[in-house]
């Protein structure tokens, strides 16, 4: 009796029945989601910081003892990569600093995946990343996505569902949050936490408080995981920022993936990867699409040169610009065909809006858009998001109690 006490709690004199309803609706679903949401934001946390422990545990391969300012022929570095490991390279990282070796990737993803390291200036492998980390993140990534589970596309839609309840529990709890109208101080304690009061009382603060304070962050996180399992989402949400143009394009595309899917029910309408003929690694010179690429990006960072894949259907070198606002991690792209032809430039400042959100959303879920300092927000929240059902649970066990 006493816990359907504490799941039906009695509308107290002069409460809203909204926020009645929703005061209800949040508990209960709380409590039946509450575990699967802590799981996914603790696995997020985790995987925040997947690149800066990678290269910690690579520091001897990816740290020179000196800096120097001769640059190894990419075309030696792919050959040495593709002798010592039997597989083509797929991206070549090349640091802006003087004294960072050349990161080479290549294999597949997961355990196939192999990240080698060359010499700045030789072109020598150097070392190979640990396979162990790289499969832990993998891991964590599966785990985070889908539970790690076989059935991948049906616990997607489980992560996907879990996920678009904590948004409205971000939503609800705001609104319950918010003062009530006429009310003296409406504000008071709503930005704190009490610890003189005891755990209980803290905890609830906490729960509520820093829940609406942290809420802006918190749906941003929540709302771009939510792009990456539904289709409609990924479609509303660029379709917001399209011009009259480009959703004309979009849906004349969609229409004909439509028709593909139809005539190929067995296919999958994600972009397969592109077959390359195996000699573009040793016979397209890159030094000249190097010289290209550095002429018209001329500032200073990091350069990528991507092979065509799932993401890149040609080849092309993407240059990091963070000279921008609040430092904000920006890419500007130059394409070649196969050959080593020069086709075109992408800027960053050339994109349409719509393009650039497109290309902001997975940064803006892992926390990457603004580097180091966004990491260690995103973390936080997300160690805050994994709290906030436990909290919950608390609160919950302790109307328990009191009803006993």
């Amino acid at each position: 009796m006493n816990i359907l006490h504490a799941l039906f709690r009695k509308r107290r004199k002069n409460e809203n029945i909204i926020k009645y309803i929703l005061f209800l609706l949040h508990m209960w679903g709380g409590i039946c989601i509450g575990l699967v949401i802590t799981f996914i934001a603790a696995t997020g946390a985790i995987y925040v910081f997947k690149t800066e422990i990678e290269d910690f545990s690579a520091r001897q391969f990816i740290n020179r003892d000196k800096e120097t300012d001769k640059k190894a022929s990419l075309k030696l570095v792919a050959t040495h990569f593709i002798n010592e490991y039997h597989t083509n390279p797929s991206r070549f990282v090349i640091p802006e600093e003087n004294d960072k070796n050349i990161r080479i990737i290549g294999g597949g993803r997961g355990s196939k995946q192999v990240i080698a390291f060359a010499d700045r200036e030789t072109g020598e492998i150097v070392g190979t990343a640990s396979s162990g980390v790289s499969e832990f993140f993998w891991t964590i990534f599966r785990l985070h996505r889908w539970f790690n589970a076989e059935n991948v596309q049906f616990y997607k839609q489980i992560v996907g569902g879990a996920t678009v309840g904590f948004l409205f529990f971000i939503i609800s709890g705001i609104v319950l949050w918010w003062p009530i109208k006429g009310k003296k101080k409406p504000f008071k304690n709503k930005f704190n936490a009490r610890l003189k009061y005891g755990f209980q009382v803290f905890n609830r603060d906490f729960h509520i408080n820093f829940g609406a304070m942290a809420s802006i962050g918190l749906l941003l996180i929540t709302w771009t995981g939510i792009y990456f399992t539904y289709p409609t989402v990924r479609e509303v949400t660029i379709g917001i920022f399209q011009t009259k143009t480009e959703k004309e394009e979009a849906k004349q595309q969609k229409i004909e993936r439509e028709k593909m899917a139809k005539n190929n029910p067995g296919s999958k309408q994600r972009r397969p990867p592109k077959n390359i003929n195996d000699s573009i690694f040793t016979t397209i010179n890159y030094e000249v699409m190097l010289d290209a690429a550095q002429q018209k990006l001329n500032y200073k960072g990091d350069i990528n040169f991507v092979f065509p894949g799932h993401h890149f259907s040609d080849i092309t070198i993407r240059k990091t610009n963070t000279k921008s606002f609040l430092g904000a991690v920006l890419h500007d792209d130059i394409t070649f065909d196969e050959t080593g032809k020069y086709k075109e430039t992408k800027l960053w400042s050339d994109k349409t809006t719509a393009q650039k959100v497109r290309s902001l959303i997975k940064s803006l879920h892992t926390g990457e858009i603004l580097g180091l300092k966004s990491k260690f927000l995103y973390f936080l929240l997300a160690l805050f998001a994994a709290y906030l059902p436990i909290s919950g649970y608390i609160m919950w066990i302790k109307k328990i109690r009191v009803n006993y």
